[in-house]
């Protein structure tokens, strides 16, 4: 097996499997943008060294445009998609996480093969054309929107 494996160690083989690697990573990050754009998501800073888009939601209407409630709705379209709160740095636990400069953004990956990636972004596109046809109302049920919604705790007399 080790000696199998010699002639992958050749550093003209390693140099085309490298740009090999990204060619397929570029194409497929660009087919991703692409749609985004035509969904009018668009992307501040394209990824270049990452399979991740950074996605900022500020744009779209409440409750839509905080990453849980799009989280919650894509999870819905059998969808993931990484809440911008989850990568908040917040070590001392100081700030609301409805109050992170992350709560506008979700992460995505351009990772998987490409008929997901279609899949994932045809379930946004479902989404936002539900958001336009029914309204706000029906979005960001799943969890409490602020902090100002959190009830105190009940004492209990014993």
């Amino acid at each position: 097996m080790q000696l199998a494996a010699i002639p992958l160690l050749d550093p003209f083989h390693a140099q085309q499997e490298k740009i090999a690697l990204q060619k397929h990573f570029k194409a497929k990050r660009d087919h991703v943008l692409a749609r985004l754009k035509e969904l009018h998501l668009e992307v501040d800073i394209p990824p270049s060294s990452t399979f991740y888009i950074w996605l900022n939601l500020e744009k779209l209407p409440a409750p839509l445009n905080n990453g849980l409630t799009f989280f919650e709705e894509l999870l819905k379209e059998k969808t993931i998609v990484i809440p911008g709160i989850f990568f908040d740095i917040n070590p001392a636990h100081r700030r609301n996480l409805f109050n992170s400069p992350c709560h506008h953004f979700v992460r995505l990956s351009f990772g998987p093969p490409l008929k997901d990636l279609d899949a994932g972004l045809d379930a946004i596109d479902r989404v936002l054309k539900k958001a336009k046809k029914k309204g706000m109302h029906e979005f960001g049920q799943g969890y409490l929107k602020t902090s100002l919604e959190i009830p105190e705790p009940v004492q209990v007399s014993g």
